[in-house]
């Protein structure tokens, strides 16, 4: 395999996303649990805890959509190598 700049972006890219998300949520964890992702996006798309039986939104149709369309494209690329 020849060596190009993908071999060296592609770890450096993906630990410091993933610090800057796990970073501060952890911190938000010890501290004040109401800064965490989770709060943020029920606050965004106006869910309240034990209302996820109520009547759902288009945004919360498209957000589900869009991470389930995501995480299944990546899974099935990354670990079974389709969809090249």
């Amino acid at each position: 395999m020849r060596t190009t700049w993908g071999v060296y972006y592609w770890p450096i890219a993906l630990t410091i996303m993933t610090l800057m998300v796990l970073g501060p949520e952890i911190y938000a964890l010890f501290t004040n649990v109401d800064n965490t992702l989770s709060v943020w996006v029920w606050t965004e798309m106006r869910v309240r805890p034990g209302d996820h039986l109520a009547v759902w939104t288009a945004g919360r149709y498209l957000t589900l959509v869009a991470w389930l369309g995501l995480t299944s494209w990546l899974t099935w690329h990354f670990w079974f190598g389709l969809f090249r």
